[in-house]
């Protein structure tokens, strides 16, 4: 996109410089932005993680019964 050589027409150039702008200014935030989404994923997955561990050590228990070990999961049901 070029901005045009006769500035006559004030519309035709001020409608080619805005694109222009509007064009870098994507391009320029456009790996900010991708960074964002990363560390925004990471964090949910880290956190998503951490409640996962925390409803299952909530819900379940493990006992001896004679010669078998006995894992009981109970159905997890969070309450709003």
């Amino acid at each position: 996109m070029e901005i045009p050589n006769n500035i006559i027409n004030m519309n035709q150039f001020e409608k080619v410089f805005r694109e222009l702008l509007n064009h870098s200014m994507i391009q320029a935030a456009e790996p900010i932005l991708q960074q964002a989404l990363q560390d925004i994923e990471a964090a949910m997955r880290k956190e998503l993680a951490k409640n996962t561990v925390e409803l299952i050590e909530k819900n379940y228990d493990v006992t001896m019964r004679r010669d078998e070990l006995v894992i009981t999961i109970k159905q997890a049901v969070e309450k709003q």
